[in-house]
This record gives C-alpha cells, structure tokens and sequence, in this order.
C-alpha cells in the first residue's frame, strides 16, 4: 500500500492551512483521507489525492470557510480538483484497459 503523506508534505502541496488549523486536526483529516482513497484508483497520484480530500475535509470544518464554493455547501475548490483528478485517472485507466 502506498505511503501515508505526512503533514509536512500536506503543508507543502497546501500552505493555506498553516499555521490554522492544529497539527493534530491536519494528521486527523490526513488519516481519514487514507482510509478513504484508494491507491489502485490514483496510482502514482495518490498521494496527491490523498492530500486533496484531506484539505477538503479540513475546508468542511469551521477553519475552511473560504474554500467551500458556496457558505453553506459540502463542494470545496478541493474536492472539484479531486473529481478532476479522478475522472483524469478513470480516462487513462479506460485507455490502457481498452475502452478508447
């Protein structure tokens, strides 16, 4: 399975999040993010991906106001990256696997 990003590499890919919230809270959405992003799907974007949902976890929270497209809405300029990511990785699986 592949590596965990750390929260250096988090704060790295997304400064914004620094110095707010907490370490803790980043290695919290870090782990959840894990757990929920596959690897076989992302590939060698893993961990972006993972990074990705991480953040759009933390701009779910009271912290990431500004990052939610609408105020009161569950889309974040994150997870429309994440979906971009995904349906470019579901387009390069289709090619190799034969679909295009």
């Amino acid at each position: 399975m592949a590596d965990k990003p750390t929260v250096e590499e988090f704060l790295a890919r997304h400064p914004e999040f620094e110095p707010r919230p907490a370490r803790v809270t980043i290695e919290v959405a870090i782990s959840d993010a894990y757990k929920a992003v596959h690897p076989d799907a992302f590939g060698e974007t893993h961990a972006r991906a993972v990074c990705l949902q991480a953040a759009h976890y933390l701009a779910l929270s009271p912290h990431g106001q500004q990052a939610r497209l609408t105020p009161t809405g569950t889309e974040t300029t994150y997870s429309r990256e994440l979906d971009a990511l995904t349906k470019a990785g579901a387009s390069g699986l289709a090619r190799v696997v034969g679909g295009y």
